[in-house]
């Protein structure tokens, strides 16, 4: 499976409201590539949805090992997100305890 199938999977999953199934497509593009941050964004946004915040938190603390400018504002100037879904990532990373910039 390419390297974009996997997050693809997750953003759909994650549309849908269906945050185990994105969850799962996460981790799974977490495991293969474990360098590509959307896999670890979405990861987090979906277990804080489904109300595993120490999940959530303990996979935002390994995102900021990747990535230590990691924020809320990143995520909103790098991701090809718009409109409700991206307020919901956002959310998601706010629930998780990301920084706003």
């Amino acid at each position: 499976m390419s390297v974009l199938k996997r997050p693809t999977m997750a953003i759909a999953h994650f549309t849908a409201g269906r945050y185990l199934d994105c969850v799962a497509s996460a981790r799974e593009t977490i495991e293969r590539y474990p360098e590509y941050l959307p896999g670890h964004y979405l990861f987090i946004t979906a277990a804080a949805m489904k109300g595993e915040t120490e999940t959530a938190t303990e996979a935002l603390a390994t995102l900021l090992r990747l990535r230590p400018d990691f924020s809320l504002a990143w995520v909103t100037e790098t991701t090809p997100l718009v409109d409700k879904l991206l307020e919901r990532v956002l959310e998601g990373l706010r629930m998780a305890g990301a920084r706003e910039a």
